[in-house]
């Protein structure tokens, strides 16, 4: 799970910070290798969107992969909560606006260490817990 504080002004001017919590389970990530495109996995796929200067579609794949990832935790730890409701307030949110324009304008591998944190390449691939149960 990543925490992260994101600063923004809210509609009445005011300066605050919102904590944002993410989150991506090993089934995810693995959903996210299995149906990203091409034959490389979900972190290369990125990787190709940015070195082809593609904005439009990372931007997409940026904002699907925020809003997956977003969640809140359950009051006894035990659960990470995502509903479409809770995706929707946090995307109509300042703080979304300013997480997904820093990670834009920002130093691409500030996005690529947010990636690699959620969905570590060590949890991609299925065929590996197979080999490692062995």
């Amino acid at each position: 799970m990543i925490v992260k504080t994101i600063p923004f002004t809210n509609l009445n001017g005011d300066e605050k910070e919102f904590v944002a919590y993410f989150h991506l389970t090993e089934a995810e990530i693995v959903e996210l290798e299995l149906t990203s495109q091409g034959k490389a996995g979900f972190q290369a796929f990125l990787q190709s969107l940015i070195e082809e200067k593609d904005g439009g579609r990372l931007y997409l794949i940026l904002k699907d992969f925020i809003l997956r990832a977003y969640g809140k935790r359950s009051a006894d730890g035990d659960s990470f909560i995502k509903t479409q409701a809770l995706r929707d307030e946090f995307e109509s949110s300042p703080a979304f606006s300013n997480l997904i324009v820093g990670f834009l304008a920002g130093d691409p591998e500030d996005f690529t260490s947010f990636i690699q944190a959620l969905a570590p390449a060590s949890k991609a691939n299925p065929q590996d817990h197979k080999q490692a149960e062995k």
